[in-house]
């Protein structure tokens, strides 16, 4: 049987693993509503959470998830994932049907539903074109057959995909999401991730955390570099071939380790995101690499990012929002601090209040056969457009706006009680 989530919660604060927070408690009211419905056999609105970082809503959602929402078969998933594994869905029935079904978006949608009456999605965010098309004709049959979806997000609904290609063709979406969804701000501005790990962490990144700089001091070097010869155990590093399921190309890893340490691999920061690499790619390579206490993700020569480089910084976000949801470790040897990384991304006026329209040949255009979108006879690849964000849109407004929380994450997990210690969201 299902707890209360206030108990579980009052729990978590008697055991002071969680600060009272009066903000939170209203939140922790609403999905008990949600909870109540459930209860009643009701279905009730659902609920989208959005708020600044680090205020505790992904760890209520979670906290709901484990101790309510399973009970009832509640699906918990990262925004990425779900989208990856939708656009496979996508794929493999247009090709098991031959492309004849109407709209297998209402097919992948209406069993959905009928699998998991409740989608927990976190960190709710739509940067890409090929997302942004399919959302409102996915979710229109998500909840009209019944299904109830919580997610969390740093923005409110008004500003997904913001500045995005051919956005028009997403407000209904929205419309959709507000119509089925209660819209709840999280007011609070307390970054308890920040908090908490600088009243129990030193600040010293170069020596006591995952976080190594500057990487021009050769003693920091070396700490960087003591540490991934620890995580290798002696052992010759070898390249390693990661296959990424449903999108028919494979991951090169250079430098990787398997040992009685832990798993491991080495990486620049130009090989992980100077070059085209999409969630899918950070997904395969935090699944292979986390473990025991010396595994994850060893990173050289992560540089000042500057206003010029939106994708590579779109592309560390996103390897960032990863690690963190995968408990992947991420060990960084960096030319500046966690603040000093960011410093460079500068607002770009030519960009702001400007939607972009994307046209395409109906003969299609897209970079991979393997998995499209079709919106009559107009094909967008899943993979992701081939123009730099540098000339705007959502791409760039949302790497902006995940700034913080990319910065809130990074922090939090240079803290050995984040790498060492499961979160606790079941009690």
């Amino acid at each position: 049987m299902s707890r209360s989530l206030l108990s579980a919660y009052l729990e978590l604060i008697a055991k002071a693993r969680l600060t009272r927070d009066l903000n939170q408690i209203e939140l922790v009211s609403r999905l008990q509503r949600v909870s109540d419905d459930l209860q009643s056999n009701r279905r009730g609105l659902g609920l989208y959470i959005h708020g600044p970082v680090g205020t505790g809503k992904t760890l209520l959602m979670d906290l709901w998830h484990h101790n309510v929402g399973q009970h009832h078969g509640s699906l918990r998933k990262h925004f990425h994932v779900f989208m990856r594994e939708t656009h496979s869905q996508l794929h493999d029935l247009n090709v098991k049907t031959r492309w004849t079904t109407s709209d297998p978006l209402v097919t992948i949608g209406t069993d959905l539903a009928q699998r998991n009456a409740i989608l927990c999605l976190d960190e709710f965010q739509v940067h890409d074109i090929a997302d942004a098309m399919i959302l409102r004709r996915l979710f229109e049959a998500f909840f009209s057959s019944g299904g109830t979806l919580l997610a969390t997000s740093n923005r409110p609904p008004e500003r997904l995909y913001e500045l995005g290609l051919n956005r028009r063709l997403f407000l209904p979406f929205i419309d959709t999401l507000k119509k089925n969804c209660e819209v709840f701000q999280v007011k609070s501005s307390n970054d308890y991730r920040v908090s908490v790990t600088r009243a129990t962490a030193s600040h010293n990144f170069s020596t006591d955390s995952a976080y190594f700089a500057p990487s021009s001091d050769p003693t920091i070097r070396s700490h960087f570099f003591g540490a991934w010869a620890l995580a290798t155990g002696g052992q010759e590093p070898l390249p390693l071939t990661l296959n990424l399921p449903g999108v028919g190309r494979t991951l090169a890893v250079p430098k990787s380790v398997t040992s009685p340490f832990g798993s491991a691999c080495l990486m620049t920061f130009d090989e992980l995101c100077g070059q085209p690499r999409a969630a899918i790619d950070y997904i395969a390579l935090c699944r292979h690499f986390h473990g025991t206490s010396n595994s994850g993700i060893y990173i050289s020569d992560l540089v000042l990012l500057r206003d010029t480089m939106f994708d590579e910084t779109r592309r560390f976000i996103t390897l960032v929002d990863v690690a963190y949801e995968e408990r992947c470790p991420l060990y960084i040897l960096s030319e500046g601090s966690i603040e000093d990384v960011f410093r460079g991304i500068q607002e770009t006026k030519a960009s702001e209040g400007k939607e972009k329209e994307l046209r395409v040949a109906k003969e299609g255009g897209a970079s991979s056969s393997m998995m499209a979108t079709y919106i009559g006879e107009m094909e967008w690849s899943a993979t992701g457009l081939k123009a730099s964000m540098a000339d705007g849109g959502a791409g760039v407004s949302d790497v902006r706006f995940s700034i913080a929380r990319a910065q809130s994450r990074l922090t939090e997990m240079q803290t050995e009680k984040w790498r060492n210690v499961e979160r606790f969201t079941r009690i």
